[in-house]
């Protein structure tokens, strides 16, 4: 019997929050697995869990050394017998670390994984006494196999010293199934007419408004689309963040009001139903799962070539991808998405049939393969 305690004390929900939910899924569907989600009190995720009937065991975590915290799951975790515990995010990374030498101090091992979903170097830091600090824990013995979500996750890893032989790649995938259920005629109508939407070609872009995903050069990219003779379109922007405050006084400086920011939203799919193109600017991008989304809402893209999203993205085929931080280049892409129909509906198509290799079930089941076999160390 495989006893997996996930680990993910996160307050809100984005990417690696959905990710840890749908591999607890497929895992519920296994008669030789029985599992735990450990998450923060009262976040979307428990919620969520309880809401699928999985078991949950609530921890407030305080911060990536919370000693306390790591005792606790450290007693969890031997008494309900757990032999793999699974990391899913950086606190959770350090945090795990932790519990895993209360326990062997106990006389009690498991088998410890943590996934990498960043594309960014684990020594980003500029100071080096920091690196010294934040990058040691990744290089800890007591860590079986590093899960990455693409290649390009790994060749970083790689990269920064972690042995190949510890590092795993493992796909995000999507719920293909949510896609079926369409959003009614009133309900689109709805929304079209809540933000003066008549017969406008829309741009669809749903992300954090973070420093990686790089909203600034999708502005810049929309700044040199108003030069151009076009059809009629709009840009809708769906997240929020850090950086929500600096975007809008650049959208005004750029006077861009073809420009919507509409925040969070609880109905994103709803919202996906709008849109004639997805993009993406990211300069960093461990995989993006918002364009797995896109492809099987049937959606073109338009995206940079950041991380791993050339690893989904199948350029001149599914979309036009350009070189991150390249307003230019992304306005061109832009602009022939814009103007040609028939090449949007050809990546649609495409990015339909693509996309059905990305369930979230595939995911499962790598993964569930993963800890079989370290855990009979083949």
């Amino acid at each position: 019997m495989i006893r997996v305690l996930h680990l993910n004390p996160t307050k809100g929900w984005r990417g690696g929050e959905q990710q840890t939910l749908y591999l607890a899924q497929f895992l519920k569907t296994q008669k030789d697995v029985q599992q735990y989600v450990c998450c923060y009190p009262n976040s979307v995720l428990e919620d969520r869990c309880k809401k699928e009937e999985i078991a949950v065991f609530p921890l407030r975590v305080l911060g990536e050394w919370d000693i306390f915290s790591a005792n606790k799951l450290s007693e969890f975790i031997i008494k309900h017998q757990i032999n793999v515990l699974h990391a899913h995010t950086a606190r959770a990374h350090s945090i795990a670390l932790l519990a895993k030498k209360f326990t062997l101090r106990k006389k009690y091992s498991f088998k410890l994984f943590v996934s990498r979903r960043v594309d960014f170097s684990i020594r980003k830091s500029r100071w080096e006494w920091i690196n010294q600090i934040t990058s040691k824990k990744y290089f800890s013995e007591l860590i079986d196999s590093y899960i990455a979500i693409s290649q390009k996750v790994k060749e970083i890893l790689i990269a920064d010293g972690i042995p190949e032989s510890k590092i795993h790649v493992v796909y995000s995938g999507i719920d293909l199934n949510r896609f079926k259920n369409q959003a009614s005629k009133e309900k689109i109508d709805q929304l079209k007419k809540s933000m003066g939407i008549t017969n406008e070609i829309i741009l669809g872009n749903v992300a954090a408004l973070v420093d990686h995903k790089d909203h600034r050069t999708l502005l810049l990219a929309m700044s040199l689309l108003k030069k151009e003779s076009l059809p009629a379109y709009k840009l809708l922007i769906v997240g929020d963040g850090e950086l929500k405050s600096s975007l809008l006084r650049l959208k005004d400086e750029l006077q861009l009001d073809e420009v919507l920011f509409l925040g969070y939203r609880n109905d994103v799919f709803d919202l996906y139903h709008l849109f004639d193109v997805f993009v993406m600017s990211s300069k960093e991008e461990g995989l993006g799962t918002s364009l797995l989304d896109a492809m099987a809402m049937g959606l073109p893209i338009v995206a940079t070539a950041g991380g791993g999203i050339p690893e989904i993205v199948v350029h001149q085929k599914g979309g036009l991808l350009s070189p991150p931080q390249n307003p230019e280049a992304l306005a061109l892409h832009l602009k022939k998405m814009i103007q040609e129909p028939e090449l949007r509906k050809r990546f649609a198509q495409f990015n339909q049939k693509h996309v059905q290799q990305f369930h979230y079930e595939n995911t499962g089941k790598e993964t569930l393969k993963l800890y079989k076999k370290v855990l009979t160390n083949q």
